[in-house]
């Protein structure tokens, strides 16, 4: 998790538009400066005087003012050109690499510092001064630091520059991730997944480490761990359990079962048929 400041140190949009305004200016006069210098200068000259100028030969910049004109060509050109690109390294790079900021940033108190709130230097100046030529292209730049937070343009991405105010430098932009607590909640390994083996060296569970002093020894007469109380004195002893009933036994309290007849004997006379038996009183039955 990644705090957010309370106040966004890049939101100076406006007063970086103003300061870029500034700086054109001041380019452009210097560059209409030097072409005065340079230029061929005509004076009484019909209207017109530019476009003949034109015709008469090729690569001729004319600017008439009036019956004034000024053409500038050749070698005149080549210096005017110089001075261009010379005025827009020394306010876009060797100035923000001393100060941090060009003459237009300096009088608005803005600087260019790099995540950490340190001045940007002759490097990074240098890239984002580049890349000025694609943020320019159809104003792309502007609707990217307007619409992006933080506000960058394409040469502050690439060069990893942010435009603060003057307050602001030294202070980083992009804060450090805050640091856990010790007893935040970490996710537990997968399920069967192979745990890291402990450093060489390292005691392992339920084992003393190596010259730690032995466990005392236990007070006389203590029980030991796992061991059985002896029996006290004349105790009588416990009874035997009792023995495992017989196969095809009843089972306890149903009544006992009546004994079978003994079979007969393969000597013993047959009993007496009822017909002809002798009656007790001495008449046969009839």
């Amino acid at each position: 998790m990644i705090p957010t400041p309370s106040r966004d140190p890049t939101d100076v949009v406006g007063r970086r538009i103003f300061a870029f305004i500034l700086d054109t200016i001041l380019i452009t006069a210097i560059v209409v400066i030097v072409a005065a210098l340079v230029a061929k200068r005509y004076t009484n000259a019909p209207s017109g005087s530019c476009v003949t100028l034109r015709e008469q030969s090729t690569g001729v910049t004319c600017v008439q003012i009036g019956s004034h004109v000024y053409s500038v060509s050749g070698a005149r050109m080549s210096l005017l050109w110089f001075a261009g690109l010379a005025s827009a390294f020394l306010d876009f790079v060797v100035l923000p690499g001393v100060t941090g900021a060009s003459i237009g940033k300096l009088m608005l108190g803005l600087r260019t510092v790099d995540a950490n709130g340190a001045l940007c230097g002759f490097g990074k100046a240098f890239g984002r001064t580049i890349l000025l030529i694609v943020d320019l292209f159809f104003l792309i730049g502007l609707f990217i630091m307007i619409g992006s937070r933080p506000h960058k343009r394409i040469g502050d991405n690439v060069a990893g520059t942010f435009v603060v105010d003057a307050s602001d430098v030294g202070n980083p932009v992009v804060r450090a991730p805050m640091p856990l607590p010790d007893d935040a909640y970490t996710q537990p390994p997968a399920w069967g997944a192979p745990q890291p083996p402990p450093p060489w060296g390292a005691p392992q569970p339920d084992q003393p480490a190596w010259g730690a002093a032995p466990p005392p020894p236990p007070a006389w007469g203590a029980m030991q761990p796992q061991q059985q109380p002896p029996p006290a004195r004349n105790a009588q002893p416990a009874p035997p359990p009792p023995a495992p009933p017989a196969w095809n036994a009843p089972p306890e309290g149903a009544p006992a079962p009546a004994p079978e007849p003994p079979p007969p004997s393969a000597a013993a006379p047959p009993p007496p048929s009822s017909e002809g038996a002798p009656n007790p009183g001495g008449e046969p039955l009839q």
